[in-house]
């Protein structure tokens, strides 16, 4: 799906005001979700053909952009939408039934395991701020999901491995601002990459959209595995990693 048609999406679906025109943000909002809905496409494709129904779980899923939009496109795909806020909760209800998506929306938190579908094939997180975005991977591996897809955002410094990344720097001497930033969001998606690893998911790190529409472009793309050795690897590392 192009940028566009995204847009197109995106005015019909959550602004829906005539003569309203796109803001900037949403803008880079349709070009974020290009990249995002590709990934929810090829993790759909790798689900047996035979299955009519892949159950989708939009985590922390916000005004629900990913899930209302991806439902629109695939018709096996259906979408459970968690968000904790009910105000959102309410937009992205407006907006399912101005596109002909199939939501259904569920108020919560992406934590508690009691508001999660029984079966999931498909996890996706876009911008799962801070702890959402471990609290989602706890849960969606517990889930057994098939493809987890998670774009993590706001690396606060109270997130345990933030805090651990930032002790390093500072035993490093590193200098504060960008270089430190970076450095600790690169060792906090070290072990949230190793985390999953561990848990017997494939991960790897990739990017999802340009630098220049999100400072948040990186996604961990992880798949089901349940290597032993794979995942006793992990976990050795990712010990390592959190007693250095």
């Amino acid at each position: 799906m192009d940028v566009a048609t995204l847009e197109d999406l995106l005015a019909r679906g959550w602004i829906a005001a005539p003569g309203t025109s796109l803001r900037d943000e949403d803008r880079k909002k349709a070009r974020e979700l290009v990249g995002i809905l590709a990934e929810v496409a090829r993790a759909e494709a790798r689900c047996p053909r035979s299955r009519q129904r892949v159950t989708l779980v939009d985590a922390a899923a916000g005004k629900g952009y990913v899930g209302v939009i991806a439902s629109t496109i695939s018709p096996r795909l259906h979408v459970h939408a968690i968000e904790r806020d009910p105000r959102r909760i309410a937009l992205m209800s407006e907006a399912a039934s101005r596109l002909g998506g199939r939501v259904e929306p569920l108020v919560g938190d992406v934590g508690d395991a009691a508001i999660w579908p029984a079966e999931v094939d498909v996890v996706v997180a876009l911008h799962a701020c801070g702890d959402a975005s471990d609290r989602t991977i706890e849960r969606a591996t517990e889930a057994n999901a098939r493809s987890i897809l998670i774009a993590p955002c706001c690396v606060a410094t109270k997130l345990p491995a933030a805090e651990r990344a930032n002790a390093r720097a500072e035993a490093l001497g590193l200098p504060r601002g960008e270089v430190r930033r970076g450095f600790i969001e690169s060792l906090v998606a070290s072990e949230r990459m190793l985390e999953l690893e561990a848990r017997g998911w494939r991960t790897e790190i990739v990017t999802f959209a340009a630098p220049s529409v999100t400072p948040y472009r990186h996604l961990l793309r992880a798949e089901r595995l349940r290597e032993p050795g794979r995942m006793a690897q992990a976990r050795d590392t990712l010990a390592r990693l959190r007693a250095a």
